[in-house]
């Protein structure tokens, strides 16, 4: 509290005239913080005032509250808070349960007074510039009892053991680091750091600091050159050369585009080129170097242009580095399979022929063969440089070269992407067979099977006897077909456009007030591309069933389940379709006397081909229902013989249609290829 008394913290409100009036007065108490504003009118000074230890008294200058103002106790800071007036001005008194310090702004004529306990921790941040990145260093004040991060998709999550967060929000002046805050959670001690892109990074702590280093990648560094820039990129060349030394054609290709390069001493030899049409100047670049067995290696500022073998020598000096990858949309261990060919491709190329080379092979094949298999983690082990997969974090943990690192890079860039999801969505209804034309579509089929170029489709699981057509939609009205038309077995598909979608759910929802339709399962499911995806709906129909022995005869009731199946496993094409393999499977119960009912079955297996959005109608499955009524007059319809002219029973007899729509959508999960490091 005595630090108060060695500074006083002066607000000029507004310029000198009348006394203030104080209005609108609120309070807050979050669980850590409190908050107490007002809104003033006229001239205001709050000047800070401290009589003993754990109050804080604000002389509020030049504002007078109309009457005294009095908040009891919040939490485990604040007993009491006053606010009374004094002549021109007010006083406004905080007594506190334990430490605290304020603090105090003014917006648009409202004073804002937060409480702040000592407790609470407001980091600074401070960034240096090194040779390969960035160290972010964040100066907590104290020192917390433990520090623990985990990775999150946009940066990384700080918990610190020990202490207690103010809530703030900072953005430091760092290329790399866009945002550090406070993580709203109880505890107080999540602090999340947000990157401003994906580099490499690292985490540590000593003593009141964390520190957190990111280092830039060397893709970070190549889109800055000038040689992957936009601008000369897609630059074609057009030249012609016979018999020229080798250094004068490339030199004459990097000189259309302005870049520079440098030759290493055994880069030499004639070539002879004609290119009669404009090619891109990689392209020209590339078809000059290889037939004389010459490379280039794009550096920040030039092209370097060297022999293959060169490179080789060179990889097989480089001293090998560790290196942390987090795979965030694949399994790591499949990952770690095409990374493991990788590595072990460039030690083939380097190893060449030979009795020497043939024993390193036989080593690097053992070593292999000996990798590490923990609990939890994976290794393989080639040649000097390693490819270790962490399984609890899905991470990939690489001991190579940085040249080979470079090109790992690229290829978990492709393979980490996340996956693609299906949205399917499924409707299946029972609708009254008299109504024909309700549904405001035309479609017609008794089966089909890859007939026409539009759709694939595939076969049913019984026999059709007729030709198989696709079917035709048409903007007539049509119907469904009658159940007349087929046999019992037949089950009809059609497919509906977004719009013809529109129309048959509002024909649906349409029947379904007049009591002619009823939905009786509505599921939606989100499967991953080229995954199964199950819908079931069953019904249990109870039967008695008697045991007798010789003693006595047992009752019991069992049942007997009936399933509504639909199975569907979708594929996304490249022009943005929905290939379905589709399973209907629709199991009827059948009485049968003195037993267990029966359960026929019927199926359809098909494979078609539709836009996303766009609908697989399912139809041709009926329902035949009996219902039997007794109407009958009282006390009449008992009296003998003459009872039967007081009473009649009615047989009702009802066909319904149950009709399967699926809808696939594709869900964009968005292209997020980049690869998230720590």
């Amino acid at each position: 509290m005595s630090r108060w008394f060695l500074s006083i913290l002066f607000f000029l409100l507004m310029g000198s005239g009348k006394a203030g009036i104080i209005s609108d007065i609120n309070a807050i108490y979050d669980g850590s913080v409190f908050e107490i504003s007002f809104r003033k009118d006229g001239d205001c000074q709050l000047i800070p005032l401290s009589t003993r230890a754990k109050e804080i008294k604000i002389d509020l200058k030049g504002c007078k509250v109309k009457s005294p103002v009095s908040i009891g106790e919040r939490g485990d800071l604040i007993k009491r808070v006053t606010m009374t007036p004094a002549n021109n001005s007010s006083l406004l008194t905080i007594e506190l349960k334990k430490d605290a310090k304020f603090e105090t702004s003014v917006k648009n004529n409202f004073v804002s007074i937060k409480v702040i306990p000592s407790e609470l921790v407001k980091p600074e941040i401070r960034v240096e510039k090194f040779s390969e990145g960035e160290l972010v260093k964040i100066n907590l004040k104290k020192k917390p009892k433990d520090v623990t991060y985990r990775k999150v998709s946009d940066g990384f999550l700080i918990t610190l053991s020990g202490l207690k967060l103010e809530k703030f929000s900072l953005a430091p002046e760092s290329q790399f680091v866009k945002k550090v805050e406070t993580l709203d959670v109880p505890e107080r001690n999540v602090m999340k750091v947000t990157l401003a892109r994906s580099d490499s990074v690292e985490i540590t702590n000593r003593d009141k600091e964390v520190m957190i280093k990111v280092f830039e990648l060397p893709e970070s560094k190549e889109t800055k050159s000038e040689i992957n820039s936009k601008d000369i990129k897609n630059v074609t060349v057009s030249l012609r050369f016979d018999n020229a030394d080798v250094r004068a054609v490339i030199k004459a290709i990097t000189d259309v585009v302005g870049v520079n390069v440098v030759f290493d001493p055994e880069v030499k030899g004639t070539v002879s080129i004609d290119f009669k049409k404009p090619v891109f100047w990689k392209k020209a670049l590339e078809a000059v170097l290889e037939p004389l067995g010459f490379t280039y290696i794009e550096k920040k500022d030039y092209l370097r242009i060297l022999s293959k073998s060169k490179i080789k020598e060179e990889e097989q000096l480089e001293p090998v580095k560790f290196y942390v990858v987090k795979i965030n949309h694949k399994d790591a261990e499949s990952v770690a399979k095409e990374i493991e060919k990788l590595v072990l491709k460039y030690h083939t190329e380097t190893t060449g022929t030979g009795e020497k080379n043939k024993k390193i092979q036989e080593e690097n094949t053992k070593v292999k063969e000996e990798s590490v298999k923990a609990r939890g983690k994976i290794a393989t082990s080639i040649y000097k440089e390693t490819v270790t997969i962490d399984k609890p974090t899905n991470s990939l943990l690489l001991k190579v070269t940085p040249s080979h690192y470079k090109e790992i890079i690229k290829v978990v860039k492709e393979i980490d992407k996340p996956a693609k999801q299906v949205m399917i969505k499924a409707k299946i209804v029972i609708i009254d067979s008299s109504i024909d034309k309700e549904l405001g579509t035309s479609w017609f089929l008794s089966g089909y099977n890859n007939y026409g170029n539009t759709y694939v489709a595939g076969g049913y699981g019984f026999s059709t006897k007729d030709k198989l057509e696709f079917p035709a939609v048409t903007s007539t009205i049509g119907q469904i077909p009658n159940a007349s038309s087929f046999s019992s077995s037949t089950l009809a598909i059609g497919i509906l456009n977004p719009s013809k979608t529109l129309r048959a759910e509002l024909a649906i929802k349409a029947l379904e007030t007049e009591g002619k339709s009823r939905v009786i399962s509505n599921p939606t499911i989100l499967v991953f591309n080229n995954q199964l995806a199950e819908i079931k709906q069953n019904i249990e129909i109870p039967y008695k069933k008697t045991t007798t022995t010789q003693t006595s005869t047992e009752v019991t009731y069992e049942y007997k389940t009936a399933t509504l199946s639909l199975k569907v496993t979708p594929l996304i094409t490249s022009n943005g379709n929905v290939i379905m393999d589709i399973k209907v499977t629709k199991e009827d119960p059948e009485e049968v006397p003195g037993g267990a009912p029966k359960v026929n079955s019927r199926q359809v297996t098909t494979r078609v081909r539709v836009a996303s959005g766009s609908t697989i109608v399912i139809g041709g499955v009926y329902e035949k229902k009996r219902e039997s009524t007794k109407n009958a007059v009282p006390v009449l319809s008992k009296i003998p013989l003459l009872g039967w002219l007081f009473k009649y029973k009615t047989t009702k007899a009802t066909n319904n249609k149950l009709l399967i729509f699926i809808t696939p959508e594709i869900v964009d999960n968005g292209d997020n290829s980049n690869v998230k490091l720590f």
